[in-house]
């Protein structure tokens, strides 16, 4: 059996049997190596771990720079498949802006992609809408729910404390940093917004939430601005070849 024994710069491996710790890791060994891969371009396609999925934050106002992995935000969030897939997909959109993306993919096909998705998403929330309307005309508890209302969630932002990371070390950031960081466009930070947003409020509830349903056709609308674009520079790179 091993015991995991974390201090604040290595993870010391023991073992039941023998207490002499037999392997130490430096921690900050690690955290250094994953920034560096923040910055080299993956050439190879890969189902395992990705350059592409980090993002470093840097240190800001007195916040500390940390490496962010996208999947402990997917799981922070609970995000579904249809919300972690916009997710991935603006993410890596904004990679590929930096020369750091999927390799193999194109700004259009991620666009596509988005958009797509945030169809599947508002459809989703509207069947949701739709029971809400439901339960609440026929519900002896109607008083209690509350109508949806329009919400403003482009200046949206929150701090993320990731304690279970997948590498190793426990993180405190804010979405904002985040999508500073990433160097998303205008288009791009409102559908993330609106990714964090309606993802913190289904986390709380499983009835409609104030705002759900506006969120949710904002990040169409933003969708298809991104796709649109893309595919206007897409074509203009055409012409220009």
């Amino acid at each position: 059996m091993c015991v995991l024994n974390v201090a604040m710069e290595n993870l010391v491996i023991l073992s039941s049997d023998n207490p002499v710790p037999f392997k130490t890791i430096n921690l900050e060994s690690i955290i250094m190596e994953d920034k560096r891969k923040v910055a080299v371009k993956q050439t190879v396609i890969s189902g395992g771990d990705v350059n592409y999925y980090l993002e470093v934050i840097p240190e800001k106002n007195g916040k500390e720079e940390v490496v962010v992995e996208i999947e402990d935000i997917i799981e922070f969030f609970e995000m579904n498949f249809s919300s972690g897939t916009i997710f991935k997909s603006t993410v890596r959109l904004c990679k590929l802006r930096k020369d750091l993306g999927k390799p193999g993919s194109t700004k259009v096909y991620e666009a596509e992609k988005i958009l797509y998705y945030s169809k599947r998403l508002l459809a989703i929330t509207k069947r949701k809408s739709l029971l809400f309307k439901i339960v609440r005309k026929f519900s002896q508890y109607s008083k209690f729910l509350t109508r949806p209302h329009k919400e403003d969630f482009q200046n949206f932002n929150m701090v993320v404390s990731i304690v279970d990371p997948k590498r190793l070390k426990p993180y405190t950031f804010e979405t904002k940093d985040f999508i500073e960081a990433l160097g998303a466009n205008h288009f791009e930070a409102v559908v993330l917004n609106g990714i964090f947003n309606i993802c913190q409020m289904r986390k709380k509830s499983f009835i409609l939430k104030p705002g759900e349903l506006d969120c949710a056709e904002r990040i169409l609308l933003f969708a298809q601005c991104i796709a649109s674009h893309e595919k206007e520079a897409q074509e203009l790179r055409e012409k220009g070849a």
